[in-house]
């Protein structure tokens, strides 16, 4: 349930186990209307607090050692927090952490 009310489910990534390359970063964005953009580095429990909060769900159950792979392959990638109260700002925000 978004904040909206809205109900929608996020769709994982194909496989985080063999395809880890794919992930260079995690970004949380959260709209505020008239906020200044802002981006802050997160620690990795705030990182799974922010996986948790958002509702990722696995379709299958998973191994133990998937689970850690998987939880290893998801904190070894920087992760942040970008709060925007424009979409424009968010962008350039985004492209200059990603060096473009």
């Amino acid at each position: 349930l978004r904040f909206d009310g809205q109900r929608v489910k996020f769709l994982p990534p194909e496989n985080l186990v063999e395809k880890n390359d794919a992930i260079s970063m995690l970004i949380f964005p959260k709209y505020e209307k008239n906020a200044e953009c802002k981006l802050e580095r997160l620690s990795s429990c705030e990182t799974l607090k922010r996986i948790r909060h958002a509702g990722y769900q696995l379709e299958k159950p998973l191994s133990e050692e998937n689970f850690e792979l998987i939880l290893s392959h998801l904190l070894s990638r920087p992760a942040y927090s970008l709060t925007y109260g424009s979409l424009e700002d968010a962008t350039e925000k985004i492209k200059e952490l990603c060096g473009g």
